[in-house]
C-alpha cells in the first residue's frame, strides 16, 4: 500500500470509528505545520494528535547492510 492509498484509508478509519472524542480529522501536508505527510486529529478536549506517515523499502541486493539470503 502506498502513502497515497494509506492516508485516505487511515482518515476514513478514524472518521468511521465513531469515537466521540474525535472532533476533526484532516491531512496536515501543505497546511503549514510541516513539510511531511500525515493525519491531524483534533480532539474535542483540546488535544491534537499528529500521525506522521513514513515509508520504508527493503535494501537492494548487494547494497551495504543488505542481508544475504541463506
Amino acid at each position: 500500500m502506498t502513502i497515497d492509498e494509506f492516508e485516505p484509508w487511515l482518515m476514513q478509519l478514524l472518521i468511521a470509528s465513531g469515537d466521540e472524542r474525535i472532533g476533526e480529522v484532516r491531512q496536515f501536508v501543505g497546511s503549514g505545520e510541516s513539510s511531511r505527510r500525515g493525519v491531524r486529529v483534533d480532539c474535542k478536549d483540546g488535544a491534537t494528535l499528529y500521525l506522521m506517515i513514513v515509508r520504508t523499502s527493503p535494501p537492494e541486493r548487494g547494497a551495504p547492510g543488505a542481508r544475504s539470503a541463506a
